[in-house]
């Protein structure tokens, strides 16, 4: 990758994850107060409202948003007065299509009452879903606009400003008014940063007045429309299927185990948001500098993701029980961990998917997902009728996993080449005995004071059996691939590595 482009994506990728990994810790305090000032039947109220606001997207958008991200990085090098013209035309229209998706919510709103939200009896309490669903979906729009002009920066202060706005203001209207005042505050706080960003990128919005011709954009994104209820669903079905078959109680028990699987979600979004726009602007100069920028990803990302995962699941007991108490951390820490794991597959799964989505055909990307949907959709419906909320999280386990296998295969195909990356084995047996230890040591004397002590020693020993399995031909793959501002710090640590080994060896 070129320099000056591989930093910009590294500077990216630090604004988003610090923006995000800022805005949960200084929500987790709400997100403790949510927990334990709301009932279960209102606390599984909040996940069928964040389901209900992405939903928004889905009906008249056409996939438009999607393809955003994937044409506005290349026609910004190209053709910029038709970036003005696409960015205006899908900003009017998908806009559009979430009030009307709003509307007819709202028509239909006895049916969807019926089947969601049997446990509110409020005809207001649904009014306000309503509206929070076009505050919800005019704020998604304005992340895939931000992300398609590369934004991060602003990207990662519309991502914290919103989620902090909306739980401040949530949090002081459910302890005026109740459940109806959260859901005042939650749109209040919303709508007070979607109107901000919107003006301030006014000027790139609707500097064109010139509509492209819609059949022509949709006959680009009708991929990505279908890819886009496939996305919906493998990500808010667990919440719609037990909210339907189980109830508020196992819901709200599903709310509290997603939360760290959300946390580290912030970290592989904030890898996934760059990667697109990013490769896509490198397909702007040459196909086989976008596949070197994609190889150097691919290398790089299951080194970071799989410790990182593992250890997560490591703290599951101890973040239940800071959240929710010990009734919670008894009930869900197994589920908690079971979905910290999912992570690290969905993250690889994601950066594969992404890669696709620029290099390959729309519909090479749509057979991934679909095939993926075609095993998590039934899987989780078997298993949750089955065995329960635990059937959830193997579902989507095991889906991810065979979609990982097939995303592998059609991006050989789409490169003609294909990667063994043999450290991942390496990376995996380490982060397995670290987790072991930390578990182990859990199971032996847990105390609140005590895990971040165990903590530190799970960190210690995997970082020291993955520096003794890896090989310097490993190391040396890792250095090639790091942008320029980390090549110094991952030099350091291999001449101390370099030293411990030979002393060891003498």
């Amino acid at each position: 990758m070129n320099i000056s482009r591989s930093e910009k994506a590294i500077q990216g990728i630090a604004h988003l994850l610090f923006s995000r990994v800022a805005s949960k810790a200084i929500t987790f305090g709400f997100l403790i107060a949510f927990v334990r000032l709301l009932d279960r039947e209102e606390l599984a109220l909040l996940p069928l409202y964040y389901a209900a606001t992405g939903a928004s997207l889905l009906l008249f958008s056409f996939g438009v948003p999607a393809t955003l991200v994937r044409e506005i990085p290349r026609l910004r090098v190209e053709d910029p007065e038709e970036m003005q013209r696409m960015l205006f035309t899908g900003f009017t229209f998908v806009f559009t299509g979430v009030i009307a998706t709003s509307a007819l919510a709202l028509f239909y709103g006895t049916s969807i009452r019926d089947l969601l939200f049997e446990h509110i009896d409020s005809r207001l309490t649904y009014l306000l879903i309503i509206v929070g669903m076009i505050i919800g979906g005019w704020n998604i729009l304005m992340r895939f606009i931000l992300k398609s002009l590369q934004e991060y920066k602003d990207l990662a202060i519309c991502i914290a400003s919103y989620d902090l706005l909306h739980k401040f203001t949530g949090l002081t209207g459910y302890i005026l008014y109740g459940i109806d005042g959260l859901l005042v505050g939650f749109i209040s706080g919303g709508l007070l940063c979607n109107a901000w960003f919107t003006g301030k990128y006014s000027r790139q919005l609707f500097s064109s007045r010139r509509l492209l011709p819609l059949t022509g954009l949709i006959r680009l994104s009708w991929p990505f429309y279908i890819e886009g209820y496939l996305h919906y669903f493998r990500n808010n079905g667990d919440v719609i299927l037990i909210g339907s078959l189980l109830g508020p109680q196992a819901l709200a028990l599903l709310y509290i185990a997603k939360r760290l699987y959300d946390l580290l979600m912030i970290i592989i979004r904030s890898i996934e948001d760059v990667v697109s726009p990013s490769l896509s602007q490198l397909l702007g100069m040459r196909f086989s500098t976008a596949v070197d920028g994609y190889l150097k990803i691919n290398l790089l990302a299951p080194v970071v993701l799989i410790p990182m995962g593992f250890i997560a699941s490591g703290l599951s007991f101890f973040f239940v029980d800071i959240v929710g108490g010990s009734e919670y951390a008894e009930q869900a820490y197994i589920l908690t961990a079971l979905f910290c794991i999912v992570a690290v597959i969905e993250g690889l799964y994601g950066i594969q998917g992404r890669a696709i989505f620029v290099l390959g055909r729309p519909t090479e990307r749509l057979m991934l997902v679909t095939a993926q949907a075609a095993v998590y959709f039934p899987l989780l419906f078997l298993l949750v009728t089955k065995i329960g909320i635990i059937g959830a999280p193997i579902a989507q386990l095991i889906s991810f996993i065979i979609g990982l296998v097939y995303a592998n295969r059609i991006i050989s195909n789409i490169i003609k080449y294909t990667q063994y990356n043999i450290i991942v084995w390496k990376i995996i047996i380490a982060s397995s005995i670290g987790l072991s230890f930390f578990a182990a040591l859990q199971i032996y004397y847990y105390s609140p004071y005590a895990v971040p002590a165990y903590l530190l020693s799970a960190i210690i020993i995997i970082v020291l059996i993955s520096s003794i399995l890896a090989s310097d031909y490993d190391l040396k793959l890792i250095m090639d691939s790091l942008p320029t501002p980390l090549k110094g710090y991952f030099s350091s640590y291999m001449r101390i590595r370099s030293r411990i080994l030979s002393s060891d060896n003498r």
